[in-house]
């Protein structure tokens, strides 16, 4: 499937050279068929299913996460955003301890900290915010890796004291796990 690169698509560098930015389109043949038609969907309604009617309790973590991923890689800010609102509206509307229970927490995270530029702060600081508001119950769950998991997780993605002079969410995280 083509679709023609109109008003929703911001084609990054449109000078880049990049195939799309001269044919004006976007194959989306390779990717997965759910999240075009989340997009498509948004370019005629202005919303897309989070799948919160799940049966499972990850799915509104992972779609957001992915739909984010997508967005970030065909440049459709507006939709971006939609996904951050929902993703954290899901977060509110549940018992944060056991949503972080879930194994889809953690691997949302480093889901859209492995497939977005470092730059990208737009969802993982709401990310990492929540991850500070329930550090207690993030520490306490050892018996599923999730604590060392985080906590290697956080790593990657740290030191913000060695590029500025800010301490951002995941830092804060760092201390507190390394002076357990």
């Amino acid at each position: 499937m083509s679709l023609a690169a109109d008003d929703y698509f911001a084609i990054q560098n449109s000078n880049s050279g990049f195939r799309e930015s001269e044919s004006h389109e976007i194959d989306l043949t390779e990717q997965e068929p759910e999240m075009v038609g989340q997009m498509i969907r948004f370019f005629y309604v202005h919303d897309y299913d989070d799948g919160r009617k799940a049966t499972r309790e990850e799915g509104p973590l992972m779609n957001n996460t992915t739909l984010y991923v997508f967005d970030d890689k065909y440049g459709i800010p507006t939709l971006k955003e939609i996904v951050v609102s929902k993703f954290m509206d899901y977060l509110s509307s549940r018992n944060h301890p056991s949503l972080l229970k879930s194994q889809s927490y953690p691997e949302s995270i480093a889901f859209v900290y492995d497939n977005t530029v470092e730059t990208d702060r737009l969802l993982k600081d709401r990310m990492m915010q929540a991850a500070v508001d329930n550090i207690r119950d993030l520490m306490k769950r050892k018996e599923d890796g999730t604590s060392s998991y985080f906590r290697e997780m956080l790593r990657k993605i740290r030191p913000c004291w060695v590029k500025s002079k800010e301490c951002l969410p995941q830092d804060i995280l760092l201390l507190l796990w390394d002076a357990q």
